[in-house]
């Protein structure tokens, strides 16, 4: 079996047992889940190596449950434990190819195929933000913003949200090599659009740095011969306060009128972005600051029982969860050149309002 992927060590939400997930395929290209628990997470360390090949014998097969099972051809799940035994395959000949990985460009993350999958990139970290907590649904959660360039972008950095429990393990890895200007891969990350371009992990999302990967030897020769533009972009686009922007360079503001004229010949579908200076104004203050949606994705779910998990019903997600508030707001942006009409989401309703969705989904009930 070849190791596609591995998890960071996580804790589990109903104990304090960790774990560590991986992927698994075989010559075939068929994969499996597989786990490791407490002790046997050490007692590995040094094995089952991203990318390398192994013979696992003896690991404990349980059957997938419903609607887990739906995802894959194989329906099992594999726990590796004391009694299974595990030899890595030295042999050229035996090793099993690697995976496909459909990298995509920073400058194509504009394009609106990429923003409802998760999507795979190869990368190089400029920089790290100290980790931060950030007000969610479910209470205080921790995130960490790295800053990305990859040879796509135009030396202008992209920023890469972490999440939870990859702070504390993927984060601090990267952190130690960081000054070395690492490559990073990242898988299934979402692409979000809330305050111009950015990446965003997930709980599947996997990391590894410094790929053995003919892209990443490329990417290696293209940053050692542009060091004095990364040099620039990291002095010109990263010395200023932490930022969720993804494109961090600076930006030309218009003017609300400007827009009108700029975007008049917009084809249908097309999209372009415009920073502005504005006063917000709420202008209906009894309109619904939120809305249910699936805690993966974010579409709205129009028929729901909070009590009761939903399995989205989006193609691009399937994901099983409670539906979640999600704040949203109608509001005007008066420039005194013109007022548009917008509709703001998420953390920056939260923010201005100094809550968070839930309250304001309080908040809405009572009026």
């Amino acid at each position: 079996m070849r190791v596609l992927e591995k998890s960071g060590k996580r804790t589990s939400k109903s104990s304090p047992l960790k774990y560590q997930k991986l992927m698994l395929a075989d010559k075939k290209g068929n994969d499996v889940e597989a786990v490791i628990f407490g002790t046997e997470i050490d007692a590995r360390e040094n094995t089952l190596e991203v990318f390398h090949s192994y013979y696992i014998s003896n690991a404990y097969v349980k059957k997938t449950a419903p609607p887990f099972d739906k995802k894959r051809d194989y329906k099992y799940s594999w726990t590796l434990n004391s009694r299974t035994e595990i030899e890595e395959i030295q042999t050229e000949d035996n090793q099993i190819s690697a995976p496909n990985y459909d990298f995509i460009p920073f400058s194509d993350l504009h394009t609106p195929k990429e923003f409802s999958k998760p999507i795979d990139i190869l990368a190089i970290a400029l920089k790290m933000n100290p980790p931060k907590e950030v007000n969610t649904p479910y209470g205080l959660h921790t995130i960490q913003e790295i800053y990305l360039i990859d040879e796509s972008c135009s030396f202008k950095p992209v920023c890469l949200t972490m999440w939870g429990h990859k702070v504390h393990d993927e984060c601090l890895q990267i952190a130690e090599v960081i000054e070395e200007r690492p490559i990073i891969l990242g898988s299934k990350l979402i692409v979000q659009t809330k305050r111009g371009l950015s990446l965003s992990s997930r709980d599947t999302s996997t990391f590894k740095i410094n790929p053995q990967l003919p892209e990443a030897e490329a990417l290696k020769e293209w940053a050692e011969s542009n060091e004095t533009e990364i040099k620039n972009a990291i002095a010109n686009c990263l010395t200023y306060e932490s930022s969720p922007k993804s494109f961090v360079g600076l930006h030309e503001i218009v003017t609300n009128i400007q827009i009108s004229e700029l975007t008049k010949n917009l084809q249908l579908n097309e999209k372009k972005y415009f920073w502005i200076e504005a006063a917000i104004k709420i202008t209906d203050t009894l309109q619904n600051f939120y809305y249910m949606s699936c805690d993966a994705c974010h579409k709205k779910i129009d028929l729901y029982n909070r009590d009761e998990k939903i399995i989205c019903d989006k193609p691009t997600c399937g994901q099983e969860g409670f539906p979640t508030p999600r704040a949203i707001a109608y509001v005007e942006l008066d420039d005194n050149t013109k007022s548009l009409s917008a509709i703001m989401f998420a953390d920056i309703v939260e923010k201005i309002f100094s809550c968070n969705a839930a309250q304001l989904m309080n908040y809405t009930a009572e009026v």
